[in-house]
């Protein structure tokens, strides 16, 4: 009797707790740097790098707010990868197009249009980044629409 007294108490606690929403002052997302913070008080709930995802979508709830962490987490890790193989792409061509048998620059090879070929690389990662800034904001905006004020 007692135990099924003690089951029962704690799954009526337990669908509370469930169906008690999130106040915004404690939940809500926000960016400050490369760190996306929780609440208030500024609990860090993710960083994110250049290269390499952050799983926003497991912070984020909601429809809306979970197809922009989505397009976030793609562009992100697409811009970042593009933009490393572009300045790869770019010093490599540098040194190549300074390693002329002279001493000079010497443009008349493949190096001026590796260095050419990576900043246009790069350029199409760095948009990449941009879009992803626009989706991530979208989803935290999503995001903390729900919360009670």
């Amino acid at each position: 009797m007692r135990a099924t007294l003690l089951l029962l108490l704690l799954s009526a606690t337990a669908a509370q707790a469930q169906r008690v929403p999130c106040r915004y002052d404690e939940c809500a997302l926000r960016v400050e740097g490369r760190h996306i913070l929780a609440g208030a008080a500024g609990t860090r709930a993710a960083t994110f790098n250049l290269i390499g995802s952050t799983d926003l979508s497991a912070l984020v709830s909601g429809d809306s707010a979970t197809f922009y962490a989505h397009q976030f987490e793609r562009r992100q890790s697409t811009g970042g990868a593009l933009s490393l193989v572009g300045g790869l792409i770019g010093v490599a061509g540098l040194v190549w197009a300074y390693s002329d048998d002279n001493g000079g620059w010497d443009t008349s090879e493949g190096g001026f249009w590796m260095m050419v070929g990576g900043a246009g690389v790069g350029l199409v990662g760095s948009i990449s980044i941009n879009k992803a800034k626009k989706d991530l904001a979208r989803a935290i905006w999503w995001n903390n629409r729900e919360f009670l004020r």
